[in-house]
């Protein structure tokens, strides 16, 4: 397993916290070229190199912060539109993300710290001058750097943000928490087959999960399906029936976009609905985002915005065994 240094930008974190993306070699058109195999060619030799459960250090270049620590899922090729000029792309999942953006440069400039990837500096007030320009996007990371960048981010005193939503102590995170509610929902309450985002099947702690989704449409549209966050299908037949994306600090855009990719492949039908799920203070990016003329097929569909509390009270309710929304 290898680790990488990865430089991004919180902006790219925002619209897509489950990809990473580089760019390409092109021609003088601008267009992708391509290798002796006929497929595209990466800027960056790393992008070749890194692998599915390879780990990622995400370092964000103007803010100078360090997200997070990531483990790469799956390789991937110009899924997330909003990056045409980083095409290639990697699925990825959390390890470790602290409440708030680490400083790297606290880390840089610490006299008992030395990292080997900026041994080479004569002056290490250049150390920024190391992770600039594309061949510096993905760069290997010794056992030693990554253990220390692991070490200080572990290290922080736990911070949460007052305008972060709490979340249950058994749950990593309030979007596992809702994803799992969901997903208890369409098991216990409406008697659905439930499948869940396939990097997020280890963080449910619940029987009866579909293990793999169903092959319900073309094998593109089923691709897609497998990473929403929570998906319902039929009790008996391979129908998708209800489709959510949970989308807590990231980009309600990429949501839509997801779910607008399915519509798009589907036939309009009243039994098929979709669903963005966001606090409640989000509902008007939502409405904003919706209003686009590319995602009418979505509108045609009747996308809908679900808060938290929302999803919140519906499970409450279940336990009550009160009647739900969600059928």
């Amino acid at each position: 397993m290898k680790k990488w240094f990865v430089v991004h930008s919180l902006e790219s974190y925002k619209e897509n916290s489950r990809l990473i993306g580089f760019s390409g070699k092109t021609d003088l058109d601008g267009k992708p070229l391509l290798g002796r195999n006929k497929k595209p060619v990466p800027l960056n030799k790393n992008v070749e190199k890194a692998k599915p459960g390879d780990q990622i250090v995400y370092y964000c270049k103007s803010d100078y912060v360090i997200k997070g620590i990531f483990e790469i899922v799956e390789a991937v090729y110009n899924i997330e539109p909003q990056w045409r000029f980083s095409p290639f792309q990697f699925r990825i999942k959390r390890v470790f993300v602290p409440a708030k953006p680490f400083d790297f440069k606290s880390l840089v400039f610490l006299p008992s710290v030395k990292l080997d990837m900026f041994k080479k500096l004569d002056d290490l007030k250049r150390w920024g001058s190391v992770l600039q320009g594309q061949v510096s996007a993905i760069k290997l990371l010794s056992e030693h750097d990554f253990n220390i960048i692991e070490n200080a981010l572990r290290a922080r005193p736990k911070e949460v943000s007052m305008e972060e939503e709490p979340w249950s102590p058994e749950f990593e995170s309030k979007h596992t928490e809702i994803q799992h509610k969901i997903a208890e929902l369409g098991l216990n309450k409406y008697g659905y087959r439930v499948h869940v985002g396939t990097s997020d099947k280890s963080k449910m702690a619940i029987s009866g999960l579909l293990s793999e989704i169903p092959q319900f449409h073309s094998e593109d549209v089923v691709s897609i399906a497998k990473w929403i966050d929570v998906v319902f299908f039929d009790k008996e037949r391979d129908l998708m029936r209800r489709a959510f994306e949970i989308e807590h600090s990231t980009s309600i855009y990429s949501g839509l976009l997801r779910l607008n990719d399915m519509a798009s492949s589907l036939l309009k039908s009243d039994e098929t609905k979709f669903f963005i799920v966001a606090p409640k203070n989000r509902i008007w990016k939502f409405e904003q985002e919706l209003a686009r003329p590319s995602f009418k097929r979505l509108t045609d569909f009747g996308c809908t915005f679900v808060s938290y509390e929302d999803i919140e009270e519906e499970w409450r309710n279940m336990k009550k065994q009160k009647p739900g929304r969600f059928r």
